[in-house]
């Protein structure tokens, strides 16, 4: 891989927006694309099959987050399209000429604004991605949940 594709698939804060479900481009979005193309046509069945299977009542709240899912609109951050608009990272490694927060003299510092819980991830992320090496730690990544 690239250093650019990388540099799209992970923000400058460390976390892989190829596993998130906002990321155009995403794992997620692929497979849920796939997965919809799949179920077409399945709503009027999924009205049938309810009548003896409850669990189909909910299949338009499924289908809607799988739609959901299917169009993200996260830009990237470095494109200035991300969907966190006032997050000063992008700007702090540009003004520093860096490409992740793991390679700033300063890291971890103060500055970020993140609440208790982001400030502990992006301090694990950053740190993964600087002891390990943006392709390992990339590879990774891509192994296993944003979210957890």
């Amino acid at each position: 891989m690239t250093k650019q594709r990388y540099l799209e698939d992970i923000a400058p804060c460390g976390l892989v927006c190829r596993t998130c479900i906002a990321g155009k481009g995403s794992i997620i979005e692929e497979h849920a694309q796939g997965l919809s193309r799949f179920l077409d046509g399945f709503d009027d069945l999924a009205k049938r099959i309810a009548g003896f299977d409850k669990t189909y009542e909910k299949y338009p709240d499924f289908r809607g987050i799988l739609d959901k899912f299917a169009s993200p609109s996260c830009g990237g951050c470095r494109t200035g399209k991300g969907i966190h608009a006032k997050c000063i990272i992008p700007q702090c490694i540009k003004e520093k000429g860096i490409d992740f927060c793991a390679e700033c003299d300063d890291f971890p510092c103060e500055r970020t604004g993140f609440i208790p819980e982001l400030l502990a991830k992006w301090k694990k992320h950053s740190t993964e991605l600087r002891d390990l090496g943006t392709e390992e730690y990339h590879r990774r990544e891509l192994e296993k949940s944003h979210y957890r």
